[in-house]
């Protein structure tokens, strides 16, 4: 599995923002922000699940 950096999500994260809500900043350090699909994204769900099957059964061939 592979891993990204902070800046690197939240670089990512802010070309999604029809997909994702990104909910305040808490006060604290360092500063938390927290996440969660719009409803539209999680129209997607499904065919990401399927991708993830698919990728299960295929992936040592």
């Amino acid at each position: 599995m592979e891993f990204i950096t902070y800046k690197t999500l939240s670089s990512q994260l802010k070309n999604w923002k029809k997909m994702v809500c990104r909910h305040g900043k808490y006060p604290q350090v360092p500063p938390k922000v927290e996440y969660s699909l719009t409803h539209k994204a999680e129209t997607l769900l499904p065919v990401l699940e399927e991708l993830c099957e698919w990728r299960a059964k295929n992936q040592n061939r």
